[in-house]
């Protein structure tokens, strides 16, 4: 987001993302000031309203005019407020007077329960902000209705601290269709456009609609249209290799060269980050598996292109946390076997998940699919029993700091070029503390490999 209402702090980026990997999840906050070239994090989001964490679809915004007592600048972030065992979903509102320096609870919008995407259950998610003169709007997807598997909502304040109540604006007559990811810009002719993605569209897949309304509150009375290039591309979710979908293309020089590092899973996907990118960021990465799970994709990609492997960073990332015992250690373990059940069943489409694929082609098919089948028939503990602690220890640097400076030596005899660490912790000092010990580690196995 880039302040336009924030008088001398105009032209600022400001970003945030999901971060749950590790301890209570919160938005961090990061800044810019040079166009994006560096960036500082002046803040976190955190959950003081329910203490569970903010877990899920962050979204920024500025208030381009004053709503209630909140004058025009002041920054607004929604999100989902879910706990560790993703019971219940909370759209809440928080905001910042200081350009992004602090955060405070304002309101909650919506209630749902469990943070699951399986028709039936009846989680919220998705929020997306918008003003509309002295109101403020939050269009987001919701699964409460018996009568939709998912829907596009919205509701209305004019203070940012009470609710109206709930209007559809996407809603069909078929049960298992799902349009959600809703967003809203208004028109240069002074419409308003809103797009979605479309879960049973015609078209298939996660086919891209749009619909278009003089009044950002009136979108529910729309005909929705499929979004149709010119050369009849139709977007349809991320886009594959052979597949429908067509990347974006910037219209402009880049400034500077970037580096291009592709976050790939899949066979196809790997192959062309081998032929195309300059680093692969490899996640779910089991060291013991990774030739035949990664490496030989990424080769074939590298030999297609004339390329060596000293062409492409394999840049690894996972979770570091340090145990003082084995209790500890069993603690730990125990407490990430429901987050890797949801990564196995619960992420991806009905019919794809490239994170149950790729542990798959690392030894674990048969749990893998076990895990999916219970996780999708709603037997959320059991498929979290199935986790075994070899599969959380297998892709997570999480062990007393013998076993985690022996799987980075692992690591780096694998192939490994640069480590990614995504430090546990209940608060920043704690995750600085951890970053700090593994970053110490990286560099005592970097001196065994001069000597």
């Amino acid at each position: 987001m880039r302040l336009q209402y924030s008088g001398s702090s105009d032209g600022t980026l400001l970003a945030t993302f999901e971060q749950y990997s590790s301890g209570t999840p919160v938005f961090p906050i990061y800044r810019s000031t040079d166009k994006g070239n560096s960036w500082t994090q002046i803040s976190s989001v955190t959950d003081t309203h329910n203490g569970f964490g903010m877990r899920y679809q962050p979204f920024l915004y500025e208030l381009p005019t004053a709503v209630g007592d909140f004058p025009a600048g002041t920054l607004l972030a929604a999100g989902n407020s879910i706990p560790s065992d993703l019971s219940s979903t909370e759209l809440d509102l928080y905001a910042s007077t200081d350009h992004g320096a602090s955060w405070s609870y304002v309101s909650t919008v919506a209630t749902g329960g469990k943070a699951d995407p399986t028709n039936g259950q009846t989680p919220v998610w998705e929020p997306f902000l918008m003003v509309s003169g002295s109101k403020l709007i939050v269009y987001y997807s919701d699964q409460r209705d018996p009568n939709n598997g998912q829907k596009i909502v919205r509701q209305v304040s004019t203070d940012g601290l009470t609710w109206g109540s709930v209007v559809n604006d996407v809603a069909t007559s078929t049960y298992n269709d799902r349009p959600g990811m809703p967003v809203v810009a208004k028109l240069p002719n002074g419409n308003y456009v809103t797009t979605y993605e479309f879960w049973g569209a015609p078209e298939g897949g996660f086919a891209v609609y749009y619909k278009t309304s003089s009044d950002p509150e009136a979108f529910g009375s729309a005909t929705g249209i499929a979004l149709k290039a010119t050369d009849g591309t139709q977007p349809k979710s991320s886009p594959l290799p052979g597949g429908e979908g067509k990347p974006m293309r910037l219209s402009m020089r880049a400034e500077h060269d970037i580096s291009v590092h592709l976050a790939t899973l899949s066979p196809k996907m790997l192959r062309l980050t081998g032929e195309i990118a300059d680093g692969w960021l490899g996640t779910s990465f089991v060291p013991e598996g990774a030739k035949e799970a990664y490496f030989d994709h990424l080769g074939r990609g590298l030999a297609d292109a004339g390329r060596t492997r000293a062409d492409l960073d394999i840049c690894q990332g996972a979770e570091v946390a340090f145990a003082d015992d084995e209790n500890a250690l069993r603690a730990m373990v125990a407490g990430r076997r429901k987050e890797l059940a949801f990564s196995l069943g619960g992420m991806g489409s009905a019919t794809t998940n490239f994170y149950n694929n790729a542990y798959s082609r690392q030894g674990w098919a048969e749990v893998a699919a076990e895990v999916r089948t219970r996780w999708q028939a709603g037997d959320r503990d059991g498929a979290a029993g199935l986790v075994t602690d070899e599969m959380v220890l297998a892709t997570t640097l999480i062990g007393t700091e013998d076993m985690v400076r022996e799987r980075l030596r692992v690591w780096r005899d694998v192939g490994v070029d640069t480590v990614r660490f995504y430090p546990a912790g209940e608060s920043l000092d704690a995750r600085l503390a951890t970053l700090g010990r593994a970053i110490d580690l990286v560099r005592d196995i970097e001196g065994e490999a001069a000597r």
